[in-house]
């Protein structure tokens, strides 16, 4: 995730040694565990939110793409174009 490797990692843990000492170097590893637990629930949370919009649009336009279809596909056998049904014959 981070691609931190061991020596850096050895190097981190050295430092929050010296500045944090021994005592309390639990108890901040776990605040810290608990806040990148957060952080990637929160993440997770908007990419489903941007996510679940996108998969509806994309059902939406292969559901209009398929009636513009059959529509089409409809006009193309009546050559006329449906023109008796709808009055547009203004043969008298």
């Amino acid at each position: 995730m981070f691609n931190i490797g061991f020596g850096e990692l050895v190097l981190i843990g050295v430092i929050a040694l010296v500045f944090i000492g021994p005592k309390q170097i639990p108890e901040v590893a776990r605040v810290l565990g608990n806040f990148i637990r957060d952080i990637k629930r929160a993440s997770n949370e908007l990419q489903k939110q941007i996510t679940l919009p996108s998969e509806s649009v994309e059902k939406i336009k292969s559901d209009l793409t398929s009636r513009v279809q059959k529509v089409l596909d409809e006009k193309k056998d009546d050559p006329d174009g449906g023109a008796e049904e709808s009055g547009e014959n203004n043969n008298g």
